[in-house]
């Protein structure tokens, strides 16, 4: 496909509705289209995402740092609301070769930090590369899942970045390398934990912290057996990928390999779980990434094989299917394929607006009323 406190300051709850029961493969519904994906008609382009300093390009992770920690107004550094992207492949088109993670400012991509020779907080510096997913923590720390520079998986990790673009932490256990997805547990019930996913192994693996004498510690649990996963490189690697989770402390998974949504309950604290099938097959279209539509809890998902969005409610109806870009997708090889990294907000006059971005343009792309 072309496809401390420093760590952890406080927490804030996730804003969502609570999903239950579970359904698969049911009909698109005719529901009033109001605040969902079906309402959004126009489609235009926020930003290139190649980086201006090496050229690095293919963007995959996208996501909101948040608005909860107090911003320097370095620009180059994490600022609280900005819209972030992560490269996955380097100037040549290299899958995985990518180091380069964006702030979206003004219409143009600002580079705010960079996975070769980052320095760490312990004393000098740390490389890395192939960013997939982050997610934030209400501190403006980054959790990055990364691939690795090999495309093989089997270098990569995952990474604790402060908003200043210093190192705090790299998690090589082998339950967390071949990083393909990542979500944070919002706090809930007064834990503090994140989500990655070993596509290798078509698993999910949570992070857990815990304080001990003032200073972070953490801990891991595979939480599920393979999903279903195939392929071996950057290029061709499939799975469970894309994750959300609720206010009700319900993980769901999009895995690729299978066409489904699996929603992963108490996920907090569940010991190894298949979980429950939320819905499975068309028009799932090897999901990628997954994000909350805030304005009624429906699960928003971007399609590598159509390029199509995909809004479906938590319990398994399909509400809406929208495509976003008409490039024909090569069944077999994937060429084509453009979504990857998908995220959902509301503007100011609270209207849904969907951000998502594009391998083929290499922009992240606006959806909006």
């Amino acid at each position: 496909m072309k496809f401390a406190l420093r760590y952890l300051l406080f927490v804030l709850p996730t804003f969502a509705l609570v999903g239950c029961g579970g359904s698969s493969s049911s009909p698109v519904s005719n529901p009033p289209t109001r605040n969902t994906i079906a309402s959004l008609q126009h489609i235009t382009t926020v930003s290139s995402t190649v980086d201006p300093t090496n050229g690095d390009q293919n963007p995959y992770a996208i996501a909101f740092a948040p608005t909860s920690f107090t911003g320097d107004g370095n620009p180059a550094h994490v600022q609280p609301g900005d819209l972030i992207v992560s490269n996955f492949s380097n100037a040549s088109g290299v899958n995985g070769a990518g180091t380069t993670v964006e702030a979206i400012r003004n219409g143009k991509p600002v580079t705010v930090y960079n996975e070769m020779n980052a320095p760490t907080a312990s004393g000098g510096t740390v490389s890395t590369a192939g960013p997939v997913a982050i997610a934030f923590a209400p501190n403006g720390n980054m959790w990055i899942a990364n691939y690795g520079l090999s495309g093989t998986g089997n270098d990569g990790n995952v990474q604790i970045v402060t908003p200043k673009g210093i190192v705090n932490q790299t998690f090589t256990d082998p339950r967390v390398v071949a990083g393909w997805g990542q979500a944070f547990n919002g706090g809930y019930g007064g834990k503090l934990a994140f989500f990655t996913v070993n596509v290798n192994a078509g698993t999910v693996v949570r992070i857990n912290i815990s304080i001990v004498n003032g200073k972070p510690s953490f801990s891991f649990d595979q939480i599920t057996p393979d999903l279903g996963h195939s392929g071996n490189n950057a290029s061709n690697i499939v799975g469970p990928q894309g994750m959300v989770h609720t206010a009700d402390d319900t993980l769901y998974v999009a895995d690729g390999a299978t066409n489904s949504i699996i929603a992963i309950p108490n996920s907090t604290t569940t010991g190894m779980t298949t979980g429950r099938v939320v819905y499975q097959g068309s028009p799932l279209n090897q999901p990628a990434g997954m994000t909350l539509n805030p304005l009624n809890g429906d699960l928003i998902v971007a399609n590598q094989k159509d390029n199509n969005l995909v809004e479906l409610t938590p319990s398994g109806q399909v509400v809406a299917v929208k495509p976003v870009d008409l490039t024909p997708v090569n069944p077999i090889t994937g060429a084509g394929s453009a979504l990857f990294g998908v995220v959902a907000t509301t503007d100011s006059n609270g209207n849904l607006v969907v951000y998502f971005t594009n391998d083929n343009q290499n922009t992240v792309e606006k959806l909006s009323q």
